[in-house]
């Protein structure tokens, strides 16, 4: 791993993103509902305050999937989210 500093980090992130057993979501989505949580409830703020994500593994439109998943599944975790995300 010495001959590779940035693949160790690279992997845990990546790991964090299995889905937990308990709850069966991984880390960005554990995220994002802190922050739904905690006032950001508009898919704009979601997207684009990366810093305020803290989670680094998936890209704007991985994001969007994600919430996706979250408002809109067989069995929604999150209410209320705006449509912007909702495909034809």
């Amino acid at each position: 791993m010495s001959a590779l500093p940035l693949l160790k980090p690279a992997l845990l992130d990546l790991l964090e993103e299995l889905p937990f057993s308990v709850t069966g979501l991984g880390a960005t989505e554990m995220r994002l509902l802190e922050l739904i949580a905690s006032g950001y409830y508009r898919t704009n703020a979601l997207f684009h305050l990366r810093g305020l994500r803290q989670r680094r593994v998936f890209s704007d439109w991985e994001i969007g999937s994600l919430l996706e998943g979250l408002a809109h599944g067989p069995r929604p975790a999150i209410a209320g989210l705006d449509d912007e995300l909702r495909r034809p």
